[in-house]
């Protein structure tokens, strides 16, 4: 094939085989606006930094804004992400996968702190804290698994570097 040669279009696939990005968002626009308020609430991670040993409902409320945001993010990317392959010759699409993985890439760096303060607040007082909040019964398996791995963790700034 000659460089100067457009790749023919694919015959149609059946509408019963193919996605309905509806289902996530009704278009581009409303995507680009989700996007733009759940960009503008990721830095508010931060605002538990420093404060989730202070109480089990502070360490709660930080875990649930966490997943939260975690999981509009998710929406947001499979979105951008099925888009993208519906016709990877087009350059909307896969910009907005992009503006995606950079966003993915800023929540990380901004919730790069939980996992070293958690350990911080030790296994005991984990556990005490679980017993303390009901709504760290959803989390008591995570919480678990980060005290178990205390010996592998960085510290705080590294955490960052690591996410950034």
């Amino acid at each position: 094939m000659l460089l100067t040669e457009q790749e023919p279009d694919r015959p149609p696939v059946p509408e019963q085989y193919s996605w309905n990005l509806a289902d996530l968002y009704p278009d581009v626009a409303a995507w680009r606006a989700d996007k733009a308020r759940v960009t503008a609430e990721v830095p508010q991670i931060r605002e538990f930094a420093g404060r989730l040993s202070s109480s089990p409902q502070t360490l709660a409320d930080a875990l649930e804004t966490l997943t939260r945001l975690d999981r509009e993010l998710a929406r947001l990317y499979v979105y951008a992400s099925m888009m993208s392959d519906e016709d990877t010759r087009r350059s909307e699409p896969q910009g907005m996968q992009q503006e995606m993985q950079q966003l993915h890439a800023e929540f990380s760096a901004q919730a790069s702190y939980i996992q070293p303060e958690i350990l911080r607040i030790g296994g005991a007082a984990i556990e005490a804290f679980i017993d303390d909040e009901p709504r760290l019964a959803n989390f008591a398996v995570t919480l678990r698994d980060i005290a178990r791995r205390a010996a592998h963790t960085l510290s705080d700034a590294e955490e960052k570097i690591l996410a950034d």
